[in-house]
């Protein structure tokens, strides 16, 4: 993880970073790959129009997380080193993480059970911390596009596609374990689903689908990954991208982002 992070800076600007190359594009704001001098550091920097979160209600919203993302101490959490506004948009560098998103790896190929197993268990790793120290709702990052609501079966289906690889239910190569833990996860019944008794996680970790792994070793990353990504981006000092920021010589929304 990086040694040196920054609080938000009042004397940071765009010129303070290098801009390389547009690593993807959400409603919120665009995220670039840039150097950041000064720390020595590739960055993955979020840049967000102030225009756009005032005309949705977010800006209270964006504040807010900044000032939780600054709180996170987690290592499987990408750290959020320092945050900035100019007149037109509002910035967080975080991180640069080479390998890529889950999504994509299993867009890439189908992830044998011991690949889920171990990025499974990263992430109860990671949303029992979110839920004890930091906040009381998972990340919507894991699923991007709903939570299991009701007895709605869409949601249901992508927590398989993680075994599975397809969007249809195949389960004749899925370990009995392996059922069993997905059952457990996916009652419908608070009560008797996996993990919401009074060991809470607990239960979770010691599912007999786990058994193979350490979860303090893994908490320490110790584990040598079941799948190890070639670096997805080449470092160039060439940005290629067509993208440009546009900005403007009037400070939009000041009394908005005063906090940020």
């Amino acid at each position: 993880l990086l040694t040196k992070r920054l609080q938000a800076d009042e004397n940071l600007s765009l010129d303070s970073f290098k801009l390389l190359r547009q690593l993807g594009e959400g409603g919120y704001g665009t995220v670039f790959l840039a150097y950041h001098a000064d720390i020595n550091e590739y960055v993955a920097l979020k840049a967000i129009k102030k225009s756009t979160l005032v005309e949705t209600n977010e800006q209270n919203t964006i504040v807010s997380e900044r000032q939780y993302a600054f709180a996170l101490n987690h290592p499987n959490i990408a750290q959020l080193i320092t945050s900035f506004k100019d007149n037109e948009y509002v910035y967080l560098a975080f991180e640069f993480l080479h390998g890529g998103d889950l999504y994509s790896l299993m867009a890439y190929q189908k992830l044998t059970e011991l690949q889920a197993k171990f990025y499974s268990a990263q992430i109860v790793l990671t949303l029992d911390y979110l839920h004890k120290d930091i906040c009381s709702k998972s990340p919507t990052s894991l699923i991007s596009d709903g939570f299991m609501t009701n007895r709605q079966h869409r949601p249901r289906i992508r927590y398989l596609r993680i075994i599975n690889g397809c969007s249809s239910i195949n389960l004749k190569h899925s370990s009995i374990n392996c059922l069993s833990i997905i059952r457990g996860l996916l009652q419908y019944n608070v009560e008797r689903r996996l993990g919401c008794g009074q060991r809470g996680t607990l239960d979770i970790i010691e599912h007999v689908w786990f058994d193979e792994i350490n979860f303090w070793t893994l908490y320490q990353q110790k584990y040598i990954a079941p799948f190890i990504p070639i670096r997805k981006y080449i470092i160039t000092d060439r940005y290629e991208d067509e993208t440009i920021l546009r900005f403007t010589a009037k400070n939009l929304h000041e009394n908005e982002f005063k906090e940020f």
